[in-house]
Formats: structure tokens, sequence, C-alpha cells
């Protein structure tokens, strides 16, 4: 079996799925993509904000600060400078998993309470 063309389902572009790829999906028992590259990555990346800046304090030292964040989200940022430094132990934010709870509710606490880098 060779390379494969499909089109994408989102672009209408052609893109190509070479063997050594099908080989992969068929291992891991998952079907090839049905979107090109392009699109693929636009969708991974989708959940990131790098256009929109928001004036907010950092909730360290309570400066203004610009941030990928905005005011109301239900997240800690502190400044970079801060955020780089060894003033803060990130290590007392662990936490031990909880058979009660599922592992996204845990990932969301966990990311409400530990500071990010603006």
């Amino acid at each position: 079996m060779d390379s494969q063309n499909k089109v994408c389902q989102n672009c209408q572009q052609e893109f190509i799925i070479d063997q050594e790829d099908l080989n992969f999906y068929e291992r891991m028992k998952v079907p090839a993509p049905t979107f090109c590259w392009l699109c693929r990555a636009q969708r991974r990346m989708a959940f990131r904000n790098e256009r929109s800046l928001f004036k907010r304090k950092s909730d360290c030292s309570g400066k203004d600060i610009f941030s990928a964040f905005a005011p109301d989200a239900p997240v800690k940022v502190y400044e970079k400078e801060i955020w780089l430094t060894d003033s803060w132990d990130p290590m007392t934010y662990g936490k031990d998993f909880d058979e009660s709870k599922t592992f996204f509710e845990q990932f969301k606490e966990l990311l409400h309470t530990v500071p990010l880098k603006k």
C-alpha cells in the first residue's frame, strides 16, 4: 500500500498521507486523519490566546500587568519576573490523586490553583 491522497474535510485542500504515517495509525489502531496537517494544528492550538491581552493585577505582587488571561478568569497569574524565580514554591501545589473524582475535574482544580505566567 502506498501513500494516500485525501481531501481535507475542513479546507477542502488535497493532502497526502505517506505509508510510514499509515503504518503508525494502523499500529495505534486509529483511523487516518481526515483533516490536513494545518487544520489539525489549528484545532490543537485553538484553546490558546495569543492575540488578546488584558490589563490585570498580578496575583502575587498586585502590580498591574498585561496578560493573556482576563481579570475575571478563574486562574492565578504572576508576572514573568516572579514566576521564573524561587520566590514561590510550585511544589506546594501538589495534590494526591482522588479516586472519587475524575482526572479532568482534578486537573481543572489544579489549573485554577497553580499560578500561570502572564
